[in-house]
């Protein structure tokens, strides 16, 4: 699943987008000392997304098997 162009340790693939691709689903598969270990990332174009679009995204990384149970939520500030 993950890019062959990706660095060995830096394996990253986006594995789900909303229908306006405004919430993505970024996964890390770290190959390292942690094998077996991923980071989930839930991004937004949207300064302020809803809640059930954040919650439709943790459910997609979720039935992909993902482990999405040490989510926390982190605002950033806008890019503008």
């Amino acid at each position: 699943m993950f890019s062959n162009f990706s660095e060995e340790f830096l394996s990253f693939e986006f594995v789900y987008f909303n229908d306006d691709f405004f919430i993505s689903v970024l996964v890390g598969c770290n190959s390292g000392n942690y094998i077996g270990s991923s980071d989930v990332f839930i991004l937004s174009r949207d300064v302020f997304p809803t809640f059930d679009d954040i919650e439709k995204a943790m459910d997609e990384a979720e039935n992909l098997n993902f482990d999405i149970s040490d989510i926390v939520n982190k605002k950033t500030g806008s890019c503008l």
